[in-house]
């Protein structure tokens, strides 16, 4: 059985793309929870795959 790596990514929407604190990526969903808690307790982490050379 492959394990699949995966990060965690968090967009706060009060924030523009290219604005530091837009987009965050965290290895765990403690971390993000965490993160989140403190700046935008209302948003949500999405659980992502890391992909490798070759994956699509």
């Amino acid at each position: 059985m492959t394990t699949v790596k995966t990060v965690w990514v968090c967009i706060d929407p009060a924030r523009s793309p290219g604005d530091d604190d837009h987009i965050k990526v965290f290895d765990s969903a403690d971390a993000a929870e965490a993160w989140m808690a403190e700046r935008i307790p209302e948003g949500f982490a999405v659980e992502c795959p890391v992909l490798s050379d070759g994956a699509s």
